[in-house]
């Protein structure tokens, strides 16, 4: 019989603490969202070009392309081109991808411009 009662009282106390500790759990989880469901994160694609119109008309498309989208389509990513002061078609071909995907940025560097770094460093 005492025994009896032993291991019932110890069934009850194990049930009161698992309860307590999933109440609090549950409400520390719930406190905390950021836990339950991810942020969602956006990104930047920095492309630097002298004279690439060739290579931008044939890998710009699948860096634009890209399905890291929100639940409305909208890209959640932004690709900057940086034009280093390219004397071919580059900028003509950079237009026509801007009026077709409005996630691309375009910076022109002119060859006038004071150039405080050599080479690429200043696009960058």
């Amino acid at each position: 019989m005492f025994t009896t009662f032993l291991f019932g009282f110890l069934v009850v106390s194990v049930a009161v603490q698992c309860g307590y500790a999933l109440f609090f759990f549950y409400a520390k989880l719930k406190e905390d969202a950021s836990i339950l469901t991810p942020a969602i994160q956006k990104a930047t694609v920095i492309i630097c070009a002298k004279n690439e119109a060739v290579n931008l008309e044939a890998y710009l498309p699948v860096i634009l392309t890209q399905r890291y989208k929100n639940d409305a389509g909208i890209p959640l990513y932004r690709v900057i081109v940086v034009n280093d002061a390219s004397t071919d078609n580059t900028t003509e071909v950079l237009n026509e991808f801007q009026k077709e995907y409005e996630h691309l940025h375009i910076i022109t560097l002119s060859a006038d411009e004071p150039r405080t770094f050599l080479g690429k460093k200043q696009a960058l």
